[in-house]
């Protein structure tokens, strides 16, 4: 569907975004003329897109700042944008209080840039060699953890074995030709766990450049369906494994590239049926294996032990 269909809601949808948007590129153009830091400059900017994406991804998403740390001890480096869910305990006190992340509860990374460059493509590459990016890091599966059957293997890897990660920015002075060339050079890492060679995954999945548009990794394992449910046709440049969309294009249903991260984000988000809190793995021992475990209508449960019975009289009967 084309964002200026009438008959749409992707105009009005764009239209707020891009108001939003105008609000992000205002907050880093005062942070620029106040602040000369790079580290305090940085900080604005990453409040500025902190409350532009609260805004457009809605409330079972919260956004902090910390490292994120799996049962293994395994930790990441800083990460600007952690994208966490209720599975989170000790989250920060306040919004951008640094705090550990479970892996377990973190949905997604974003690095915030105020103008993209190069070398920040490199020093992705640099953190993912030095086990310091989020992909370092390894969620972990309970007895009776569900996950969709549209699942690929693919998708597995990149999305739920790992948190996703993306890249935003305010802007870059450098041409979608260079940087999707030399996004392709992170398609040649492999990802080392303990100094061992365990799988090849690439380290960044998705950048987005505000009033440019989109890169977006479509990586699979050979002979494995799309790693990604969020594909896109037609992309304007496409080199290796990486595909690029522009803001220009407005056949698009999503031209505003800002709505077009939080539509990647909601995407990619893992969908995980816990029948445990994942907590537990990380501050108890391992139980015994209760075996196969299935549904349980919550009615027939209730209506067995009479105890509940007394105790449930808004579930039994009817649910």
């Amino acid at each position: 569907m084309r964002s200026d269909d009438p008959t749409s809601a992707t105009p009005r949808l764009n239209a707020y975004a891009t108001m939003l948007e105008h609000e992000v590129l205002s907050r880093v153009g005062a942070a620029r003329a106040l602040l000369t830091h790079p580290g305090a400059k940085g900080q604005l900017v990453e409040s500025a897109f902190r409350d532009a994406l609260v805004s457009v991804l809605g409330g079972r998403f919260s956004i902090g700042t910390g490292q994120i740390i799996d049962t293994r001890g395994r930790t990441s480096g800083q990460m600007d944008l952690v994208i966490y869910n209720g599975d989170q305990i000790l989250p920060p006190r306040n919004a951008m209080d640094p705090a550990l992340f479970l892996v377990d509860a973190v949905n997604s990374v974003v690095e915030v840039k105020t103008s993209l460059t190069l070398a920040h493509i490199d020093k992705i590459m640099e953190n993912a060699t030095t086990n310091s990016g989020p992909k370092h890091v390894k969620r972990s599966f309970g007895y009776g953890d569900t996950i969709p059957s549209f699942v690929t293997p693919s998708a597995f890897a990149r999305l739920y074995m790992t948190p996703a990660f993306g890249l935003i920015a305010s802007d870059t002075t450098v041409t979608p030709e260079t940087l999707i060339e030399r996004l392709t050079t992170l398609d040649t890492m492999i990802t080392r766990v303990s100094g061992k060679a365990e799988y090849h995954l690439p380290p960044l999945d998705a950048v987005f450049v505000l009033g440019m548009g989109e890169f977006r990794n479509t990586y699979h394992f050979t002979n494995d369906g799309p790693a990604l449910v969020t594909h896109r046709p037609r992309p304007d440049l496409q080199e290796g494994n990486w595909e690029y969309f522009s803001s220009e294009d407005k056949s698009r249903s999503i031209t505003n590239t800002l709505l077009a991260a939080a539509a990647w984000l909601h995407g990619i988000s893992p969908r995980i049926q816990r029948r445990f809190s994942p907590a537990l793995h990380y501050f108890m021992e391992p139980g015994n294996d209760p075996g196969n475990l299935s549904e349980v209508d919550v009615r027939k449960f209730v209506v067995k032990n009479p105890e509940l019975t007394r105790l449930s009289p808004h579930v039994h009967p009817p649910v």
